[in-house]
Protein backbone atom coordinates (compact mmCIF):
# COMPACT_ATOMS: atom_id res chain seq x y z
CA UNK A 1 0.00 0.00 0.00
CA UNK A 2 1.38 3.35 -0.86
CA UNK A 3 1.27 6.39 1.52
CA UNK A 4 0.89 9.93 0.22
CA UNK A 5 4.14 11.48 1.47
CA UNK A 6 4.98 15.27 1.30
CA UNK A 7 8.24 15.89 1.74
CA UNK A 8 8.11 19.65 2.74
CA UNK A 9 12.09 19.54 3.88
CA UNK A 10 12.75 18.68 0.16
CA UNK A 11 10.60 21.47 -1.02
CA UNK A 12 12.24 23.84 1.04
CA UNK A 13 15.75 23.14 0.56
CA UNK A 14 15.16 23.23 -3.77
CA UNK A 15 13.43 26.57 -3.30
CA UNK A 16 16.70 27.80 -1.12
CA UNK A 17 18.54 26.52 -4.07
CA UNK A 18 16.73 27.95 -6.76
CA UNK A 19 17.14 31.27 -5.17
CA UNK A 20 20.89 31.35 -3.87
CA UNK A 21 21.74 29.95 -7.49
CA UNK A 22 19.63 32.70 -9.58
CA UNK A 23 21.21 35.23 -7.54
CA UNK A 24 24.80 34.51 -7.96
CA UNK A 25 24.18 33.08 -11.69
CA UNK A 26 22.31 36.60 -12.50
CA UNK A 27 25.20 38.35 -10.79
CA UNK A 28 27.98 36.37 -12.90
CA UNK A 29 26.09 37.01 -16.05
CA UNK A 30 25.28 40.62 -15.56
CA UNK A 31 28.98 41.15 -15.32
CA UNK A 32 30.58 38.90 -17.95
CA UNK A 33 28.03 37.78 -20.37
CA UNK A 34 28.25 39.70 -23.50
CA UNK A 35 25.11 39.08 -25.73
CA UNK A 36 25.44 39.74 -29.66
CA UNK A 37 25.16 41.38 -32.28
CA UNK A 38 26.83 44.57 -30.54
CA UNK A 39 28.64 42.05 -27.75
CA UNK A 40 26.59 44.81 -25.30
CA UNK A 41 26.28 43.74 -21.56
CA UNK A 42 23.58 42.25 -20.31
CA UNK A 43 20.98 44.53 -17.60
CA UNK A 44 20.23 43.42 -14.18
CA UNK A 45 16.83 42.97 -14.92
CA UNK A 46 17.72 40.41 -18.09
CA UNK A 47 20.45 38.80 -16.24
CA UNK A 48 17.77 38.09 -13.42
CA UNK A 49 15.25 36.74 -16.31
CA UNK A 50 18.39 34.68 -17.96
CA UNK A 51 19.33 32.95 -14.76
CA UNK A 52 15.74 32.15 -13.46
CA UNK A 53 14.65 30.88 -17.15
CA UNK A 54 17.54 28.23 -17.39
CA UNK A 55 17.30 27.15 -13.71
CA UNK A 56 13.58 26.87 -13.39
CA UNK A 57 14.29 24.40 -17.28
CA UNK A 58 17.35 23.14 -15.33
CA UNK A 59 14.77 22.29 -12.32
CA UNK A 60 11.99 20.54 -14.55
CA UNK A 61 14.42 18.60 -16.47
CA UNK A 62 16.14 17.45 -13.53
CA UNK A 63 13.14 16.10 -11.38
CA UNK A 64 11.99 14.31 -14.55
CA UNK A 65 14.66 12.60 -15.26
CA UNK A 66 15.14 11.90 -11.45
CA UNK A 67 11.33 10.26 -11.33
CA UNK A 68 11.93 8.71 -14.54
CA UNK A 69 15.55 6.99 -14.09
CA UNK A 70 14.37 5.89 -10.27
CA UNK A 71 12.01 3.60 -11.77
CA UNK A 72 14.72 1.45 -13.62
CA UNK A 73 16.67 1.32 -10.07
CA UNK A 74 16.95 -1.83 -8.16
CA UNK A 75 14.76 -1.71 -5.24
CA UNK A 76 17.38 -1.25 -2.54
CA UNK A 77 18.85 1.29 -4.22
CA UNK A 78 15.39 2.29 -4.69
CA UNK A 79 14.88 2.71 -1.23
CA UNK A 80 17.84 4.62 -0.20
CA UNK A 81 17.80 7.08 -3.20
CA UNK A 82 14.04 8.13 -1.75
CA UNK A 83 15.25 7.72 1.41
CA UNK A 84 18.25 10.24 0.74
CA UNK A 85 16.35 12.87 -1.30
CA UNK A 86 12.88 13.28 0.77
CA UNK A 87 14.06 11.59 3.84
CA UNK A 88 17.72 13.03 4.47
CA UNK A 89 18.73 9.15 5.80
CA UNK A 90 21.38 7.70 4.20
CA UNK A 91 23.88 4.77 4.85
CA UNK A 92 27.75 5.30 3.96
CA UNK A 93 27.87 2.98 1.36
CA UNK A 94 25.46 5.43 -0.48
CA UNK A 95 27.64 8.29 -0.04
CA UNK A 96 29.70 6.59 -3.51
CA UNK A 97 26.31 7.67 -5.42
CA UNK A 98 26.00 10.89 -3.55
CA UNK A 99 29.74 12.15 -5.03
CA UNK A 100 28.73 10.61 -8.70
CA UNK A 101 25.33 11.86 -8.93
CA UNK A 102 26.64 15.46 -7.85
CA UNK A 103 29.59 15.49 -10.58
CA UNK A 104 26.74 14.36 -12.96
CA UNK A 105 24.07 16.80 -11.97
CA UNK A 106 26.75 19.91 -12.60
CA UNK A 107 27.96 18.80 -15.98
CA UNK A 108 24.21 17.84 -16.82
CA UNK A 109 22.79 21.08 -15.63
CA UNK A 110 25.39 22.89 -16.97
CA UNK A 111 24.62 21.30 -20.93
CA UNK A 112 20.69 22.34 -19.97
CA UNK A 113 21.75 25.68 -19.15
CA UNK A 114 23.56 26.24 -21.91
CA UNK A 115 20.97 24.88 -24.10
CA UNK A 116 18.61 26.73 -23.03
CA UNK A 117 20.29 29.90 -23.01
CA UNK A 118 20.77 29.41 -26.66
CA UNK A 119 17.24 28.97 -27.74
CA UNK A 120 15.86 31.63 -25.25
CA UNK A 121 18.14 34.23 -27.31
CA UNK A 122 17.25 32.64 -30.04
CA UNK A 123 13.66 33.29 -28.61
CA UNK A 124 13.87 36.73 -28.00
CA UNK A 125 14.89 38.03 -31.50
CA UNK A 126 12.65 40.10 -33.42
CA UNK A 127 11.79 39.19 -37.18
CA UNK A 128 14.14 41.73 -38.22
CA UNK A 129 16.60 40.42 -36.37
CA UNK A 130 16.44 36.82 -37.34
CA UNK A 131 15.83 37.79 -40.87
CA UNK A 132 19.35 40.25 -40.51
CA UNK A 133 21.51 37.15 -38.76
CA UNK A 134 20.06 34.83 -41.37
CA UNK A 135 21.28 36.99 -44.54
CA UNK A 136 24.30 37.20 -42.84
CA UNK A 137 25.14 33.55 -42.35
CA UNK A 138 24.34 33.16 -46.02
CA UNK A 139 26.47 35.68 -47.02
CA UNK A 140 28.94 34.36 -45.18
CA UNK A 141 28.47 30.99 -46.17
CA UNK A 142 28.47 31.88 -49.93
CA UNK A 143 31.54 33.77 -49.57
CA UNK A 144 33.53 30.73 -48.01
CA UNK A 145 34.13 32.13 -44.71
CA UNK A 146 33.80 30.45 -41.76
CA UNK A 147 31.50 31.55 -38.79
CA UNK A 148 33.83 31.82 -36.50
CA UNK A 149 32.24 34.81 -34.36
CA UNK A 150 29.37 32.84 -33.80
CA UNK A 151 31.38 30.24 -32.25
CA UNK A 152 33.05 32.49 -29.91
CA UNK A 153 29.75 34.04 -28.99
CA UNK A 154 28.97 30.54 -27.91
CA UNK A 155 31.92 29.82 -26.25
CA UNK A 156 32.23 33.29 -24.25
CA UNK A 157 28.59 32.06 -23.01
CA UNK A 158 29.37 28.43 -22.30
CA UNK A 159 32.38 30.01 -20.54
CA UNK A 160 30.67 32.35 -18.63
CA UNK A 161 27.73 30.19 -17.43
CA UNK A 162 30.12 27.26 -16.69
CA UNK A 163 31.40 30.11 -14.29
CA UNK A 164 27.75 30.93 -13.02
CA UNK A 165 27.21 26.79 -12.48
CA UNK A 166 30.03 26.56 -10.27
CA UNK A 167 29.91 29.31 -8.17
CA UNK A 168 25.94 28.41 -7.71
CA UNK A 169 26.92 24.81 -7.03
CA UNK A 170 29.85 25.64 -4.14
CA UNK A 171 27.64 27.71 -2.65
CA UNK A 172 24.78 25.34 -2.74
CA UNK A 173 27.25 22.89 -1.36
CA UNK A 174 28.61 24.70 1.26
CA UNK A 175 25.15 25.37 2.43
CA UNK A 176 24.82 21.75 2.52
CA UNK A 177 28.06 21.47 4.80
CA UNK A 178 26.62 24.03 7.22
CA UNK A 179 23.47 21.76 7.50
CA UNK A 180 25.25 18.82 7.96
CA UNK A 181 27.78 20.22 10.61
CA UNK A 182 24.95 21.79 12.39
CA UNK A 183 22.72 18.85 11.92
CA UNK A 184 25.85 16.74 13.45
CA UNK A 185 26.49 18.91 16.24
CA UNK A 186 23.20 19.88 17.68
CA UNK A 187 20.99 16.87 16.75
CA UNK A 188 18.78 17.61 19.31
CA UNK A 189 17.36 21.39 18.07
CA UNK A 190 16.65 19.29 14.91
Amino acid sequence: MFVSVLPLRAIAFQILFLLVAIAIEAWVLQRRLRLPPNQSRVSPKQAVQYASSVNLLTIVVGWFLFLSLQALLTPELKYQLLNFVFFDQWSPNTAFWVVLSGFITFFTSFLIKLGGLVQLQQMLLTPQELEARRELDKNKHRLGVRPTKGLRTISNQANVLLLANALSYTAISAILLLRFLVRSFLPAVL
